[in-house]
């Protein structure tokens, strides 16, 4: 049976295809999925002076921010990925990994599924004050909805 109720953050993970194992980003902090469509103007003698507006092409993005680890899936990682300019397969919703705090992902449940770059990547580390990496993704094609199963 899907979850109910209010989505808890700490329950949406953002994870990378990394040798054909989803792998979450360390210690994530935020992140948040991005849907933007361009807007089209259309206008001719016959509109006047107000801009009439339609839809355009859709865009989407993912932005992250992650507290820098000398281990697990972090900064490093992510750096080899820019630099390789690498397309991958992410996903974006609930986990399955009972070790992690949260609730774990249901039948029934719906996630993001998709393929994407990151864009730009940036580290901030700061006198007294956790290393923190943040960046955005790049949402290379149209993801998937897709609903756990059994």
């Amino acid at each position: 049976m899907p979850s109910t109720g209010v989505i808890d953050g700490t329950d949406i993970l953002l994870q990378i295809d990394v040798s054909g194992t989803l792998t979450p980003i360390s210690h994530l902090t935020t992140q948040d999925f991005n849907v933007d469509v361009d807007e089209k103007e259309r206008s001719s003698k016959d509109t006047g002076n107000y801009k009439n507006k339609r839809p355009g092409k859709i865009g989407q993005s993912i932005n992250f921010e992650c507290i820098s680890m000398y281990d697990g899936y972090s900064y490093w990682d992510l750096y080899a990925l820019v630099m390789a300019r690498t397309v991958f397969t992410f996903k974006y919703g609930g986990h399955s990994d009972a070790t992690r705090e949260g609730n774990l992902e249901q039948v029934g449940d719906k996630y993001f599924d998709g393929k994407g770059f990151i864009k730009n990547l940036k580290r901030n580390d700061n006198d007294g004050e956790d290393s923190i990496a943040s960046g955005s993704i790049t949402i290379s094609e149209e993801p998937t909805v897709e609903t756990v199963s059994a």
